[in-house]
Order: C-alpha cells, then sequence, then structure tokens
C-alpha cells in the first residue's frame, strides 16, 4: 500500500509540475510578438489648411508613438516623435512621413494643394507658354519745361537730372485663346535683385498670335530706390 500511495503521489506531483510547465508554454505561446510592434503608429498626419495660393504657407502637424525614428522627405529630415513646421511648397506636393523602429516602418502621406492664382482669381501665366515680350528698351528721361520728357541715356543711368525710367517694348500672345485682359508687369530691380518698383501696363482683347505694345514708366517720385535701379523682369496676368 505505501508503494503504490508513493507512486499515486509521485504520479500526482508529476502530473501537476507538467501541467505547470504546459499552463507556462501555453501562456508564452499566447505573447504575440507582431501585437508588441503594433504599438507603434501615426497617431496623426496633417497639413493645414490644405489648399493655398502661390506664396502662401501652411502648417504640418504629426503625432507618432513608439517609433525610434521619425522622417519626413521634401527636404525636412528628421522630426521628433510630435510636433509641427511651417512650410512654403511652390507646387502641389505629397508630405511623406516615416516611423522606423528596430523591426520595421510604417509611413502616412498628405497633401497640399497650390493653386497658382493671386486675390483676384486671375491666372499667372509662364512667360515661355502664354505671353512672350519679343522686345523692349529702356531710356532715362529728364523733365523740362511743359512736361516735356528728353532721352539723356539709354538703359539706367541715375543722375540728378534724372526723372523718369521710361520701359517700352513689344509683347505677343502665344496662346491657343484670345485674352479678353492682360497685364504686363514691370518689375524694377537693384543691383542685388531686390524689387524696388512695380508697374503695369493693360491690354484688351488681346488675340492669340497678336503683338501688341506695352509702355510702363519708373518717377523719381515712385520711390526712393530710384536710384538704385538696375535691371528689369516681367510678370504677366491674365483674365
Amino acid at each position: 500500500m505505501f508503494w503504490r500511495a508513493t507512486i499515486k503521489n509521485n504520479s500526482f506531483k508529476i502530473a501537476m509540475i507538467f501541467l505547470v510547465i504546459t499552463s507556462t508554454l501555453s501562456g508564452c505561446m499566447d505573447i504575440n510578438v507582431d501585437e508588441d510592434i503594433t504599438k507603434m503608429s501615426i497617431t496623426s498626419f496633417n497639413v493645414e489648411p490644405d489648399i493655398i495660393e502661390l506664396g502662401e504657407t501652411a502648417k504640418l502637424s504629426w503625432m507618432v508613438i513608439g517609433a525610434d525614428t521619425v522622417s519626413i522627405d521634401n527636404e525636412i529630415g528628421l522630426v521628433s516623435l510630435m510636433g509641427d513646421t511651417v512650410i512654403q511648397p511652390t507646387e502641389t506636393t505629397t508630405y511623406v512621413l516615416t516611423a522606423t523602429n528596430n523591426t520595421k516602418s510604417i509611413t502616412a502621406n498628405t497633401k497640399i494643394i497650390v493653386n497658382e492664382l493671386n486675390e483676384e482669381d486671375d491666372e499667372i501665366i509662364d512667360t515661355k507658354s502664354d505671353l512672350e515680350v519679343i522686345s523692349y528698351t529702356v531710356e532715362t528721361q529728364t523733365m523740362k519745361y511743359g512736361n516735356i520728357f528728353e532721352k539723356i541715356a539709354d538703359g539706367f543711368s541715375y543722375s540728378e537730372n534724372a526723372y523718369r525710367y521710361l520701359v517700352r517694348g513689344k509683347v505677343k500672345n502665344n496662346g491657343t485663346e484670345n485674352i479678353s485682359k492682360a497685364w504686363i508687369t514691370v518689375n524694377f530691380y537693384d543691383k542685388e535683385d531686390n524689387l524696388i518698383y512695380s508697374q503695369s501696363d493693360i491690354i484688351f482683347n488681346f488675340e492669340t498670335n497678336d503683338i501688341r505694345d506695352f509702355s510702363v514708366d519708373f518717377t523719381k517720385y515712385d520711390s526712393e530706390d530710384f536710384p538704385n535701379a538696375d535691371h528689369i523682369g516681367f510678370t504677366f496676368m491674365k483674365e
């Protein structure tokens, strides 16, 4: 009886140890590595506003949990797990955020639309497509009695007698459609390419393939930077 009891007790102990080991192993098998990994997440990645006009700015913001590194493309680079930054894209852009730990990487993206329009919804035209200045001249002029202007030099030549710079030229509509109203804007710059003054001429009923004259002037009373004028550039709008 003692022998049998001993066997029964030992068998019971072995069964209990096996049960404990089985339960322990079973508990270990329930640990899902993937579940641990998914603790890394991109909670938010937004741009506000998501539609802007050319030249405006927007705020890019994000929040990431459980990542070792976070980066954003389009030259933003490495960032903290949570933050924001001001962006000023010149064209419609999709930003991609990448979060990485020692096991994997996850991504999210957000898009901002850039409208190349001014505040009056006039279209900005590429000078290489629709409108093209095919020739122009710049004169430095003085003013005589009776509001009579006289050229004293070609180009920009400031002196005490200089009263205005006169820009005259010809512009062509290279587009496939007639333009009801076009603005030819002459931008005056100093030697460091700083914009110091702008003036526009308006052309009405500008037909395709037509060539029209334009002229603008910059007088010494328009800006204190009049003596610094060095060169010009052109921008265009239409409606």
